[in-house]
């Protein structure tokens, strides 16, 4: 049955009226309309040279690109694929300004018009077409804020591919007549190379060109030697004039920073003897490197079975008149660094597996500053499926590295 309720009708009135509720108590009681939903709003980081293939429903993304660690420069986005209309801007993460450019062919204008009020000016056709989108950072408009990339989709869209072309460039590493240290990176053979020659077994490898080592992509020279403790010290400053370990009388490496060092690979450099392989030094510009993520390539054929130590470490430094600069190292508590074993194998104990790979990417910090760091190492090796080893498509896993800081070395 109805209620009945009776109310005054206000306060002063002596008056009452009777108030009838429509709804029947067992009736449900229709909810309130839902509010009008915000455009939904999604954030990511993508990394330069990284793209995405953007399919969305109505709504807003937005990217975010780091100047962390860049210069002053040009930041460029390239889109391609474009059919339904899309609207974008960038602008300093915080401070949403500026006005949209909008990419879209004409055949859309009708829909354009209705879900945005505004007239499309558009591309005439049916094939996708493409975009591209440069922003300059400079000391007037950027105070080192990470940039947005802002794209608007008044209507669902799908296969537009968006990508982060290139990025200004990165930080240099500083030399180190200026910052005082200079940062070596050995890399050397902890064991004989071994090559696969049947099922499980493995005979000594007669060079090194199952091996390559790139830092930020540059080729790094090997001995032609494979043999135990064969490898290369990478100083990060140029060639010009030489650099000179001090105090001379001492080995490079002490022992009690890699307890298995023998005393060949204690030394700063050596040549190959007997079954020992030989030692170079690398130069590399320290003008070609960066204060931050430098990229330490370490790949091996899969038919081959390598085991490395990799040593990280910063030395001050001082000159000499004008002529030699001098490299303080071993028994010294202001060197420091940090040392680890990398072990190609996986895959190894199959013949015919040589276009197959294990790399490690040690990404190294703070090049050429008191401490250098390694802050990442990823491990990309082949994995056995359906029967067949075959490169693992995932990219790669994080891979511990030991990153515990040694001194005196």
């Amino acid at each position: 049955m109805a209620i009945d309720d009776i109310r005054k009708i206000n306060v002063r009135s002596p008056y009452y009226i009777t108030v009838q509720d429509e709804f029947e108590p067992d009736v449900p009681i229709p909810p309130d309309p839902e509010p009008p939903t915000e455009p939904v709003v999604n954030v990511l980081d993508l990394a330069c040279g990284d793209s995405i293939n953007y399919a969305a429903a109505v709504g807003v993304k937005k990217i975010r690109i780091s100047t962390a660690n860049r210069q002053y420069g040009d930041y460029t986005v390239t889109f391609s694929n474009i059919t339904i209309p899309i609207k974008y801007r960038i602008y300093n993460e915080g401070t949403a300004t500026g006005a949209y450019t909008t990419k879209g062919l004409s055949q859309y204008a009708d829909e354009w018009l209705q879900e945005t009020g505004e007239v499309l000016s558009g591309t005439a056709g049916t094939t996708p077409i493409s975009a591209t989108l440069t922003h300059t950072t400079n000391s007037g408009n950027n105070n080192g804020e990470d940039l947005i990339l802002e794209i608007l989709a008044p209507m669902p869209i799908s296969g537009t591919i968006v990508e982060i072309t290139s990025c200004a460039s990165e930080v240099v590493a500083p030399a180190p007549s200026t910052s005082g240290y200079v940062t070596v990176i050995t890399i050397y053979n902890k064991q004989t190379l071994l090559k696969t020659v049947s099922g499980g077994i493995y005979g000594n490898a007669t060079n090194t060109s199952a091996i390559t080592i790139k830092l930020n992509g540059v080729s790094i020279a090997l001995p032609s030697s494979p043999n135990r403790y064969g490898g290369v010290r990478i100083v990060c400053s140029d060639v010009t004039p030489n650099w000179i370990v001090d105090p001379t009388t001492l080995p490079y490496i002490a022992n009690r920073v890699d307890s298995t060092s023998q005393p060949v690979f204690a030394n700063w450099t050596y040549s190959a003897s007997a079954s020992d392989g030989e030692m170079a030094i690398v130069y590399v510009s320290d003008s070609s490197l960066n204060s931050s993520i430098n990229n330490l390539e370490i790949t091996t054929q899969a038919d081959h079975y390598g085991k490395y130590g990799v040593l990280v470490a910063s030395h001050p430094t001082s000159q000499s008149g004008s002529v030699n600069k001098i490299l303080t190292h071993n028994n010294s508590e202001h060197v420091v660094g940090m040392i680890d074993t990398i072990i190609h194998q996986h895959g190894t104990d199959t013949l015919g597996n040589g276009n197959l790979y294990n790399r490690s990417t040690i990404s190294i910090d703070n090049i050429n500053e008191q401490i250098a760091s390694v802050t990442s190492h990823i491990w990309e090796h082949p994995e056995f499926a359906l029967g067949e080893w075959r490169q693992d498509p995932t990219g790669g896993d994080p891979y511990p590295f030991n990153t515990g800081l040694k001194t005196g070395i």
